[in-house]
């Protein structure tokens, strides 16, 4: 495991992205601060220079990228509880904490004739004073660098967990389970859960219909 820290990046998805067939698998790269850090659907990622944990992972070994995603979901909501801050998962990429959004993951696989790898991006609110945080939550200052170590030991340990279990730790911790919304086409809807293969369940008139976790989008509820 490589890691690389910088005071400031673009956005260390890109940085990866760019240098990939530089490194290896699981090398790491974290900035204090990210000058055009992304969420999905372009979505800007915005904090000042040291409050947020923002870091990247590449993996080389070629798995489906909503197994990355969502094991990186879960080793938040074990890394918040170690914290005694208890979170819950909004899909496809979303933790909330207190109906607020606390961290976000933006997962790409990059291909180019062939596969190259897999990042997995996170922003975790640690000292964020526009938005809920954990030191905002515990009231007690938070090292970056230690809070990284941590996640990343937690993240490494339960990507070699049977991921059938996962999936049941996140289904009890889904921010969206047992909510009734409206969906899309499909009017409303109450959503079951997320299986093995990627795909969220969701209860509406025409019964019980399957899409992948990347098809998922959900504003406010």
């Amino acid at each position: 495991m490589q890691i690389i820290e910088f005071d400031e990046l673009d956005s260390t998805n890109l940085y990866l992205e760019k240098h990939i067939n530089q490194f290896q698998d699981f090398t790491v790269v974290r900035s204090n601060y990210q000058s055009a850090g992304r969420g999905r659907h372009l979505h800007r990622w915005t904090s000042k220079k040291g409050e947020d944990l923002l870091l990247s992972i590449l993996f080389k070994k070629e798995r489906q990228p909503y197994i990355y995603t969502i094991t990186a979901a879960y080793a938040l909501l074990k890394l918040l509880a170690a914290y005694s801050i208890e979170a819950s998962i909004k899909f496809p990429n979303d933790i909330y904490v207190n109906n607020q959004k606390i961290a976000g993951i933006l997962t790409k696989a990059i291909y180019q004739d062939h596969y190259l790898g897999t990042i997995v991006g996170i922003g975790l609110n640690v000292k964020n004073k526009n938005y809920i945080a954990m030191e905002f939550i515990l009231q007690t200052d938070i090292d970056l660098h230690r809070l990284m170590m941590q996640f990343i030991d937690i993240y490494r340990q339960y990507l070699q967990y049977d991921f059938r279990k996962i999936i049941e730790e996140v289904n009890a911790h889904s921010y969206l389970k047992g909510k009734w919304m409206y969906f899309k086409n499909y009017g409303r809807v109450c959503f079951i859960g997320l299986d093995c293969k990627g795909q969220v369940g969701m209860k509406c008139d025409e019964g019980i219909v399957y899409l992948p976790l990347n098809e998922i989008t959900i504003g406010k509820l």
